[in-house]
Protein backbone atom coordinates (compact mmCIF):
# COMPACT_ATOMS: atom_id res chain seq x y z
CA UNK A 1 0.00 0.00 0.00
CA UNK A 2 1.35 3.35 -1.02
CA UNK A 3 1.26 6.58 1.20
CA UNK A 4 -1.45 8.19 -0.61
CA UNK A 5 -3.48 4.81 -0.66
CA UNK A 6 -3.17 4.61 3.15
CA UNK A 7 -4.26 8.50 3.66
CA UNK A 8 -7.30 7.97 1.33
CA UNK A 9 -8.18 4.82 3.90
CA UNK A 10 -7.59 7.10 7.00
CA UNK A 11 -9.96 9.89 5.52
CA UNK A 12 -12.27 6.99 5.00
CA UNK A 13 -11.98 5.57 8.23
CA UNK A 14 -12.55 8.94 9.74
CA UNK A 15 -15.61 9.74 7.62
CA UNK A 16 -17.42 6.51 8.74
CA UNK A 17 -16.56 6.24 12.01
CA UNK A 18 -14.19 3.15 12.43
CA UNK A 19 -13.45 1.54 15.13
CA UNK A 20 -10.69 -1.09 14.06
CA UNK A 21 -8.12 -0.38 11.60
CA UNK A 22 -6.40 -3.33 10.09
CA UNK A 23 -3.20 -2.60 8.37
CA UNK A 24 -0.93 -5.75 8.31
CA UNK A 25 0.93 -6.75 5.89
CA UNK A 26 1.03 -3.84 3.69
CA UNK A 27 4.46 -3.32 3.55
CA UNK A 28 4.79 -0.17 4.97
CA UNK A 29 7.86 1.35 6.37
CA UNK A 30 6.37 4.86 8.21
CA UNK A 31 2.90 5.14 9.98
CA UNK A 32 2.10 8.74 9.00
CA UNK A 33 0.89 11.66 10.88
CA UNK A 34 -2.61 11.91 9.71
CA UNK A 35 -3.32 8.38 11.74
CA UNK A 36 -3.94 10.99 14.75
CA UNK A 37 -7.15 12.10 12.90
CA UNK A 38 -8.71 8.48 14.11
CA UNK A 39 -10.10 9.86 17.31
CA UNK A 40 -12.72 7.12 17.47
CA UNK A 41 -10.00 4.16 16.80
CA UNK A 42 -10.68 1.40 19.69
CA UNK A 43 -7.99 -1.03 17.70
CA UNK A 44 -5.55 -0.64 15.56
CA UNK A 45 -3.54 -3.78 14.03
CA UNK A 46 -0.29 -2.68 12.14
CA UNK A 47 0.74 -6.39 12.03
CA UNK A 48 -0.96 -9.91 13.35
CA UNK A 49 -0.41 -13.67 13.61
CA UNK A 50 -1.86 -15.33 11.41
CA UNK A 51 -4.11 -18.35 13.35
CA UNK A 52 -4.89 -22.02 11.97
CA UNK A 53 -1.38 -22.19 10.78
CA UNK A 54 -0.50 -25.37 12.41
CA UNK A 55 1.10 -27.32 14.97
CA UNK A 56 4.39 -29.02 15.94
CA UNK A 57 3.86 -31.43 18.35
CA UNK A 58 1.25 -29.68 20.68
CA UNK A 59 3.04 -26.00 20.51
CA UNK A 60 1.54 -23.91 17.20
CA UNK A 61 3.33 -22.45 14.91
CA UNK A 62 3.19 -18.39 14.70
CA UNK A 63 3.43 -17.09 11.46
CA UNK A 64 3.14 -13.08 11.36
CA UNK A 65 1.47 -10.50 9.05
CA UNK A 66 3.23 -7.53 9.55
CA UNK A 67 4.90 -4.46 7.58
CA UNK A 68 8.65 -2.79 8.04
CA UNK A 69 8.14 -0.33 10.84
CA UNK A 70 10.76 0.95 12.69
CA UNK A 71 9.37 3.81 14.59
CA UNK A 72 5.49 5.09 14.97
CA UNK A 73 4.34 8.50 15.42
CA UNK A 74 3.64 10.85 18.35
CA UNK A 75 0.26 11.07 17.11
CA UNK A 76 -0.78 7.67 18.51
CA UNK A 77 -0.82 9.66 21.86
CA UNK A 78 -4.30 11.75 20.31
CA UNK A 79 -5.98 8.76 20.06
CA UNK A 80 -8.38 9.05 23.42
CA UNK A 81 -10.32 5.61 22.47
CA UNK A 82 -7.21 3.11 21.55
CA UNK A 83 -7.29 0.25 23.25
CA UNK A 84 -5.61 -2.48 21.48
CA UNK A 85 -2.35 -2.09 19.59
CA UNK A 86 -0.40 -5.49 17.65
CA UNK A 87 2.75 -4.11 16.05
CA UNK A 88 3.79 -7.95 15.46
CA UNK A 89 5.97 -8.90 12.31
CA UNK A 90 7.93 -5.10 12.30
CA UNK A 91 11.59 -4.62 13.10
CA UNK A 92 11.33 -2.60 15.80
CA UNK A 93 14.28 -4.24 18.04
CA UNK A 94 12.59 -2.05 21.06
CA UNK A 95 9.24 -0.85 22.11
CA UNK A 96 9.19 2.68 21.33
CA UNK A 97 8.96 5.80 24.07
CA UNK A 98 5.59 6.59 22.73
CA UNK A 99 3.98 3.00 23.01
CA UNK A 100 4.43 3.03 26.81
CA UNK A 101 3.02 6.51 26.94
CA UNK A 102 -0.41 5.69 25.80
CA UNK A 103 -1.91 4.56 28.99
CA UNK A 104 -5.06 3.54 28.14
CA UNK A 105 -3.97 0.74 26.31
CA UNK A 106 -5.16 -2.91 27.30
CA UNK A 107 -3.51 -4.73 24.46
CA UNK A 108 -0.46 -4.60 23.51
CA UNK A 109 0.82 -7.38 21.28
CA UNK A 110 4.86 -7.31 19.45
CA UNK A 111 5.27 -11.37 18.78
CA UNK A 112 8.02 -11.50 15.93
CA UNK A 113 9.62 -7.70 16.51
CA UNK A 114 13.49 -8.53 17.19
CA UNK A 115 13.26 -7.59 20.84
CA UNK A 116 15.76 -8.10 23.51
CA UNK A 117 13.81 -6.63 26.40
CA UNK A 118 10.99 -5.10 28.30
CA UNK A 119 11.74 -1.64 29.16
CA UNK A 120 10.97 -0.53 33.22
CA UNK A 121 8.47 1.87 31.12
CA UNK A 122 6.71 -1.23 30.70
CA UNK A 123 5.10 0.12 34.11
CA UNK A 124 3.56 2.91 32.90
CA UNK A 125 0.69 0.57 31.34
CA UNK A 126 -1.46 -0.38 34.31
CA UNK A 127 -4.94 -0.65 32.37
CA UNK A 128 -3.05 -3.65 30.15
CA UNK A 129 -4.81 -6.65 30.80
CA UNK A 130 -3.10 -8.76 27.49
CA UNK A 131 0.94 -8.52 27.15
CA UNK A 132 1.70 -10.79 24.34
CA UNK A 133 5.50 -10.42 23.65
CA UNK A 134 6.32 -13.98 22.12
CA UNK A 135 8.50 -14.67 19.56
CA UNK A 136 11.63 -12.38 20.37
CA UNK A 137 14.71 -12.58 22.36
CA UNK A 138 14.02 -11.35 25.37
CA UNK A 139 16.51 -13.06 27.93
CA UNK A 140 14.73 -11.49 31.36
CA UNK A 141 11.54 -10.41 32.91
CA UNK A 142 11.77 -6.94 34.86
CA UNK A 143 10.49 -6.22 38.63
CA UNK A 144 8.90 -3.81 36.65
CA UNK A 145 6.34 -6.47 35.23
CA UNK A 146 5.30 -6.48 39.02
CA UNK A 147 2.78 -2.88 37.84
CA UNK A 148 0.62 -4.82 35.68
CA UNK A 149 -2.21 -5.69 37.86
CA UNK A 150 -4.58 -5.48 35.73
CA UNK A 151 -3.06 -8.15 33.18
CA UNK A 152 -4.97 -11.25 32.53
CA UNK A 153 -2.43 -12.58 29.52
CA UNK A 154 0.88 -12.70 29.56
CA UNK A 155 2.43 -14.26 26.38
CA UNK A 156 6.38 -14.68 26.69
CA UNK A 157 6.59 -17.82 24.54
CA UNK A 158 9.57 -18.37 22.46
CA UNK A 159 11.94 -16.29 23.95
CA UNK A 160 15.69 -16.87 25.87
CA UNK A 161 13.93 -16.42 28.94
CA UNK A 162 15.81 -17.93 31.96
CA UNK A 163 14.02 -17.21 35.33
CA UNK A 164 10.18 -16.47 36.59
CA UNK A 165 10.70 -13.63 38.84
CA UNK A 166 8.93 -13.07 41.91
CA UNK A 167 7.62 -10.37 40.61
CA UNK A 168 5.31 -12.31 38.77
CA UNK A 169 3.04 -12.97 42.49
CA UNK A 170 1.94 -9.40 41.76
CA UNK A 171 -0.15 -10.69 38.95
CA UNK A 172 -2.87 -11.90 40.88
CA UNK A 173 -5.53 -11.16 38.05
CA UNK A 174 -3.51 -13.49 35.60
CA UNK A 175 -5.57 -16.25 34.11
CA UNK A 176 -3.19 -17.11 31.14
CA UNK A 177 0.80 -17.67 31.51
CA UNK A 178 2.21 -18.69 28.58
CA UNK A 179 6.35 -19.39 28.75
CA UNK A 180 6.87 -22.06 26.66
CA UNK A 181 10.04 -22.15 24.62
CA UNK A 182 12.46 -20.94 26.75
CA UNK A 183 15.26 -21.65 28.87
CA UNK A 184 13.24 -21.54 32.66
CA UNK A 185 14.75 -23.95 35.01
CA UNK A 186 12.48 -23.84 37.92
CA UNK A 187 9.06 -23.21 38.94
CA UNK A 188 9.26 -20.32 41.81
CA UNK A 189 6.71 -20.96 44.85
CA UNK A 190 5.53 -17.18 44.31
CA UNK A 191 3.10 -19.21 41.42
CA UNK A 192 1.11 -20.20 44.27
CA UNK A 193 0.33 -16.43 44.27
CA UNK A 194 -1.91 -16.81 40.92
CA UNK A 195 -4.84 -18.20 41.91
CA UNK A 196 -7.05 -16.99 38.72
CA UNK A 197 -4.74 -19.02 36.35
CA UNK A 198 -6.64 -21.33 34.08
CA UNK A 199 -3.98 -21.92 31.29
CA UNK A 200 -0.42 -22.00 32.77
CA UNK A 201 2.13 -23.14 29.49
CA UNK A 202 5.84 -23.78 30.15
CA UNK A 203 6.43 -26.63 27.83
CA UNK A 204 10.02 -26.86 25.93
CA UNK A 205 12.14 -24.90 28.53
CA UNK A 206 14.51 -26.99 31.57
CA UNK A 207 12.24 -27.80 34.50
CA UNK A 208 13.15 -30.44 36.68
CA UNK A 209 10.28 -30.49 38.92
CA UNK A 210 6.51 -28.96 39.20
CA UNK A 211 6.85 -27.85 42.56
CA UNK A 212 4.28 -28.55 46.11
CA UNK A 213 2.96 -24.79 45.13
CA UNK A 214 1.11 -26.22 42.18
CA UNK A 215 -1.72 -27.45 44.36
CA UNK A 216 -2.77 -23.89 44.85
CA UNK A 217 -3.69 -23.48 41.24
CA UNK A 218 -6.78 -24.83 41.70
CA UNK A 219 -8.76 -23.03 38.99
CA UNK A 220 -6.60 -24.55 36.30
CA UNK A 221 -7.91 -26.71 33.75
CA UNK A 222 -4.61 -26.35 31.24
CA UNK A 223 -1.66 -27.11 32.48
CA UNK A 224 1.27 -28.01 29.80
CA UNK A 225 4.88 -29.26 30.57
CA UNK A 226 5.82 -31.35 27.19
CA UNK A 227 9.64 -31.35 26.82
CA UNK A 228 10.91 -30.25 29.96
CA UNK A 229 13.00 -32.60 32.22
CA UNK A 230 10.30 -34.02 34.52
CA UNK A 231 10.77 -37.12 37.10
CA UNK A 232 8.06 -37.34 38.98
CA UNK A 233 4.02 -35.87 39.08
CA UNK A 234 3.67 -34.81 42.70
CA UNK A 235 0.89 -36.26 44.79
CA UNK A 236 -0.61 -32.83 45.20
CA UNK A 237 -1.47 -32.94 41.52
CA UNK A 238 -5.22 -34.29 42.77
CA UNK A 239 -5.86 -30.58 44.12
CA UNK A 240 -5.76 -29.14 40.36
CA UNK A 241 -9.43 -31.15 40.01
CA UNK A 242 -10.67 -28.74 37.66
CA UNK A 243 -7.94 -29.45 34.84
CA UNK A 244 -9.12 -30.94 31.36
CA UNK A 245 -5.87 -30.67 29.36
CA UNK A 246 -2.83 -32.54 31.17
CA UNK A 247 0.35 -32.18 28.72
CA UNK A 248 3.54 -34.13 30.12
CA UNK A 249 4.81 -35.78 26.74
CA UNK A 250 8.69 -35.57 26.83
CA UNK A 251 9.84 -35.62 29.99
CA UNK A 252 11.33 -38.58 32.27
CA UNK A 253 8.33 -39.40 34.05
CA UNK A 254 8.56 -43.45 35.64
CA UNK A 255 5.19 -43.38 37.13
CA UNK A 256 1.35 -42.34 36.90
CA UNK A 257 0.51 -41.57 40.77
CA UNK A 258 -2.40 -42.82 42.21
CA UNK A 259 -3.26 -39.24 42.62
CA UNK A 260 -4.30 -38.94 39.09
CA UNK A 261 -7.58 -40.74 39.77
CA UNK A 262 -8.99 -37.00 41.81
CA UNK A 263 -8.42 -35.43 37.67
CA UNK A 264 -12.04 -36.65 37.14
CA UNK A 265 -12.83 -33.51 34.47
CA UNK A 266 -9.79 -34.28 32.63
CA UNK A 267 -10.63 -35.27 29.18
CA UNK A 268 -7.14 -35.09 27.26
CA UNK A 269 -4.02 -36.77 29.16
CA UNK A 270 -0.88 -36.34 27.18
CA UNK A 271 1.99 -38.77 28.54
CA UNK A 272 3.85 -40.34 25.79
CA UNK A 273 7.57 -40.19 25.79
CA UNK A 274 8.75 -40.80 28.92
CA UNK A 275 9.74 -43.67 30.79
CA UNK A 276 6.15 -45.28 32.29
CA UNK A 277 6.44 -48.89 32.80
CA UNK A 278 2.74 -49.58 34.47
CA UNK A 279 -1.20 -47.69 33.75
CA UNK A 280 -2.41 -47.64 37.55
CA UNK A 281 -6.11 -49.00 38.08
CA UNK A 282 -6.93 -45.42 39.53
CA UNK A 283 -6.90 -44.39 35.67
CA UNK A 284 -10.62 -45.70 35.78
CA UNK A 285 -11.81 -42.71 37.72
CA UNK A 286 -10.82 -40.64 34.37
CA UNK A 287 -14.73 -41.27 32.68
CA UNK A 288 -14.33 -37.95 31.08
CA UNK A 289 -11.11 -39.01 29.21
CA UNK A 290 -11.49 -38.97 25.21
CA UNK A 291 -7.91 -39.25 24.89
CA UNK A 292 -5.03 -41.15 26.13
CA UNK A 293 -1.52 -40.72 25.08
CA UNK A 294 1.09 -43.58 26.08
CA UNK A 295 3.01 -43.89 23.81
CA UNK A 296 6.67 -44.67 23.65
CA UNK A 297 7.07 -45.94 27.32
CA UNK A 298 7.65 -49.23 29.00
CA UNK A 299 4.45 -50.38 29.46
CA UNK A 300 3.87 -53.88 29.46
CA UNK A 301 0.21 -54.77 29.82
CA UNK A 302 -3.22 -52.86 29.78
CA UNK A 303 -4.91 -53.13 32.97
CA UNK A 304 -9.04 -54.32 32.81
CA UNK A 305 -9.64 -51.23 34.41
CA UNK A 306 -9.00 -48.66 31.33
CA UNK A 307 -12.00 -50.48 29.75
CA UNK A 308 -14.32 -47.89 32.21
CA UNK A 309 -12.91 -44.98 29.69
CA UNK A 310 -16.14 -45.05 28.17
CA UNK A 311 -16.05 -41.67 26.86
CA UNK A 312 -12.25 -42.92 25.63
CA UNK A 313 -12.25 -42.23 21.61
CA UNK A 314 -7.99 -42.46 20.59
CA UNK A 315 -5.59 -44.60 23.13
CA UNK A 316 -2.19 -44.52 22.06
CA UNK A 317 0.01 -47.55 23.20
CA UNK A 318 2.43 -48.18 20.50
CA UNK A 319 6.09 -48.38 21.01
CA UNK A 320 5.72 -49.95 24.46
CA UNK A 321 6.34 -54.00 25.40
CA UNK A 322 2.88 -55.12 25.48
CA UNK A 323 2.29 -57.89 23.74
CA UNK A 324 -1.56 -58.99 25.02
CA UNK A 325 -2.38 -57.28 21.56
CA UNK A 326 -1.79 -57.55 18.17
CA UNK A 327 0.46 -54.55 16.74
CA UNK A 328 -2.00 -53.91 14.24
CA UNK A 329 -4.93 -53.46 16.89
CA UNK A 330 -2.64 -51.55 19.04
CA UNK A 331 -0.82 -49.42 16.79
CA UNK A 332 -4.72 -48.47 15.58
CA UNK A 333 -4.82 -45.85 18.45
CA UNK A 334 -8.68 -46.55 18.32
CA UNK A 335 -9.36 -46.71 21.41
CA UNK A 336 -12.96 -48.69 20.73
CA UNK A 337 -11.02 -51.56 18.82
CA UNK A 338 -8.58 -51.87 21.36
CA UNK A 339 -11.25 -52.03 24.00
CA UNK A 340 -13.27 -54.69 22.26
CA UNK A 341 -10.48 -57.21 21.29
CA UNK A 342 -9.50 -57.18 25.28
CA UNK A 343 -13.57 -57.26 26.32
CA UNK A 344 -13.08 -60.91 23.78
CA UNK A 345 -10.28 -61.79 24.81
CA UNK A 346 -11.67 -61.82 28.36
CA UNK A 347 -15.09 -63.42 27.99
CA UNK A 348 -13.34 -66.49 25.56
CA UNK A 349 -12.05 -69.41 26.66
CA UNK A 350 -8.66 -67.90 25.70
CA UNK A 351 -6.29 -71.32 24.74
CA UNK A 352 -3.09 -70.66 23.25
CA UNK A 353 -3.65 -71.12 18.99
CA UNK A 354 0.27 -72.89 18.52
CA UNK A 355 -0.72 -71.82 14.95
CA UNK A 356 1.39 -69.93 12.29
CA UNK A 357 1.45 -68.65 8.59
CA UNK A 358 4.42 -69.36 6.76
CA UNK A 359 4.70 -67.64 3.22
CA UNK A 360 7.22 -68.59 0.73
CA UNK A 361 7.70 -66.01 -2.04
CA UNK A 362 9.92 -65.47 -4.95
CA UNK A 363 10.33 -65.74 -8.61
CA UNK A 364 9.46 -68.42 -10.95
CA UNK A 365 11.50 -71.54 -10.89
CA UNK A 366 13.62 -70.88 -7.96
CA UNK A 367 12.48 -73.54 -6.11
CA UNK A 368 9.97 -73.04 -3.20
CA UNK A 369 8.31 -76.05 -3.60
CA UNK A 370 10.78 -78.22 -3.94
CA UNK A 371 12.38 -76.52 -0.46
CA UNK A 372 9.07 -77.56 0.59
CA UNK A 373 9.00 -81.17 -0.22
CA UNK A 374 12.33 -80.87 1.61
CA UNK A 375 11.41 -79.33 4.68
CA UNK A 376 8.00 -81.05 5.02
CA UNK A 377 8.50 -84.66 3.56
CA UNK A 378 12.51 -85.21 3.36
CA UNK A 379 11.81 -85.77 -0.32
CA UNK A 380 13.01 -84.09 -3.37
CA UNK A 381 12.01 -84.43 -7.04
CA UNK A 382 13.94 -82.68 -9.74
CA UNK A 383 11.37 -83.19 -12.17
CA UNK A 384 8.63 -81.13 -9.67
CA UNK A 385 6.23 -78.83 -11.30
CA UNK A 386 5.99 -75.09 -11.31
CA UNK A 387 3.26 -74.17 -8.59
CA UNK A 388 0.02 -72.70 -10.54
CA UNK A 389 -1.21 -70.00 -8.42
CA UNK A 390 -1.16 -71.21 -4.88
CA UNK A 391 -1.14 -74.04 -2.96
CA UNK A 392 -1.11 -74.61 1.02
CA UNK A 393 -0.05 -76.95 3.16
CA UNK A 394 0.33 -78.25 7.01
CA UNK A 395 3.98 -78.32 8.39
CA UNK A 396 3.94 -79.59 12.29
CA UNK A 397 7.00 -78.86 14.12
CA UNK A 398 7.65 -78.75 17.52
CA UNK A 399 8.97 -75.70 19.39
CA UNK A 400 9.98 -76.10 22.91
CA UNK A 401 8.21 -79.04 23.07
CA UNK A 402 4.77 -77.61 22.10
CA UNK A 403 3.05 -78.26 18.88
CA UNK A 404 3.31 -75.87 17.04
CA UNK A 405 0.62 -76.52 13.42
CA UNK A 406 2.39 -74.13 10.41
CA UNK A 407 0.23 -73.53 7.49
CA UNK A 408 2.62 -73.24 4.48
CA UNK A 409 1.46 -70.94 1.57
CA UNK A 410 3.63 -71.84 -1.92
CA UNK A 411 3.16 -68.70 -4.32
CA UNK A 412 3.44 -69.73 -7.94
CA UNK A 413 6.76 -67.20 -9.14
CA UNK A 414 5.31 -66.50 -12.49
CA UNK A 415 4.33 -62.74 -13.53
CA UNK A 416 0.61 -63.62 -14.31
CA UNK A 417 0.36 -64.65 -10.71
CA UNK A 418 2.13 -61.11 -8.96
CA UNK A 419 -1.16 -59.16 -9.09
CA UNK A 420 -3.22 -61.14 -6.91
CA UNK A 421 -0.24 -62.03 -3.90
CA UNK A 422 -1.62 -58.49 -2.21
CA UNK A 423 -4.57 -60.24 -1.20
CA UNK A 424 -2.56 -63.26 0.53
CA UNK A 425 0.17 -61.41 2.07
CA UNK A 426 -0.46 -60.49 5.48
CA UNK A 427 0.89 -59.21 8.68
CA UNK A 428 1.78 -61.62 12.02
CA UNK A 429 3.66 -63.86 9.33
CA UNK A 430 6.95 -65.29 8.13
CA UNK A 431 7.82 -64.68 4.77
CA UNK A 432 10.56 -66.76 3.25
CA UNK A 433 11.99 -65.08 0.12
CA UNK A 434 13.28 -68.15 -2.42
CA UNK A 435 16.54 -67.29 -4.59
CA UNK A 436 18.55 -68.99 -7.26
CA UNK A 437 22.18 -68.88 -6.49
CA UNK A 438 23.11 -69.13 -9.73
CA UNK A 439 20.99 -65.92 -10.94
CA UNK A 440 22.15 -61.78 -9.91
CA UNK A 441 20.25 -60.08 -7.28
CA UNK A 442 18.26 -58.02 -10.06
CA UNK A 443 17.11 -60.98 -11.64
CA UNK A 444 15.93 -62.50 -8.67
CA UNK A 445 14.22 -59.20 -7.66
CA UNK A 446 15.02 -59.53 -4.36
CA UNK A 447 14.36 -55.32 -3.65
CA UNK A 448 10.73 -55.95 -5.50
CA UNK A 449 9.49 -58.79 -3.19
CA UNK A 450 10.97 -57.30 -0.33
CA UNK A 451 9.14 -54.01 -0.45
CA UNK A 452 6.31 -56.48 -1.42
CA UNK A 453 6.34 -57.81 2.12
CA UNK A 454 6.97 -54.60 3.61
CA UNK A 455 4.03 -53.00 2.06
CA UNK A 456 1.89 -56.02 2.55
CA UNK A 457 3.33 -57.22 5.94
CA UNK A 458 4.39 -54.71 7.78
CA UNK A 459 7.29 -55.93 10.28
CA UNK A 460 7.12 -59.39 9.82
CA UNK A 461 10.10 -61.10 9.89
CA UNK A 462 11.77 -62.69 6.38
CA UNK A 463 14.40 -65.06 5.86
CA UNK A 464 16.30 -65.03 2.41
CA UNK A 465 16.73 -68.10 1.31
CA UNK A 466 19.77 -69.26 -1.31
CA UNK A 467 18.68 -72.09 -3.08
CA UNK A 468 21.35 -74.11 -5.24
CA UNK A 469 24.23 -72.97 -3.06
CA UNK A 470 26.48 -76.01 -4.05
CA UNK A 471 26.69 -74.67 -7.61
CA UNK A 472 26.95 -71.33 -6.63
CA UNK A 473 27.08 -68.90 -3.51
CA UNK A 474 24.25 -66.34 -3.05
CA UNK A 475 26.08 -63.05 -4.12
CA UNK A 476 23.51 -59.98 -2.51
CA UNK A 477 24.29 -56.72 -0.94
CA UNK A 478 23.21 -57.86 2.37
CA UNK A 479 24.47 -54.38 3.97
CA UNK A 480 22.52 -52.09 1.25
CA UNK A 481 19.44 -54.42 1.80
CA UNK A 482 19.13 -53.94 5.42
CA UNK A 483 19.36 -49.92 5.01
CA UNK A 484 16.94 -49.85 2.14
Amino acid sequence: MTQDELLVLIDRAVAEGWRELDLSGQELTELPVEIGKLKQLESLILGKKVEGYGYVGYRPLQKVSGNNLKTLPLELLGLPNLRKLDISGNPLESIPDVVTQILHLEELILIRVELTEIPDAIANLTNLTQLDLGSNQITQIPEAIAKLTNLTQLHLYSNQITQIPEAIANLTNLTQLILYCNQITQIPEAIAKLTNLTQLHLGSNQITQIPEAIANLTNLTQLILYCNQITQIPKVIAKLTNLTLLILNDNQITKIPEAIAKLTNLTQLILNDNQITKIPEAIANLTNLRLLDLSDNQITQIPEAIAKLTNLTQLHLSSNQITQIPLEILNSSDAKEIFNYLRQVRISETRPLHEAKLLLIGQGSVGKTSLIERLIRKKYDKNQPQTDGLNVETWNVQVNSEDIRLNVWDFGGQEIYHATHQFFLTKRSLYLLVCNCRTSEEENRIEYWLKLIESFGGHSPVIIVGNKKDEQPLDINRKALREK
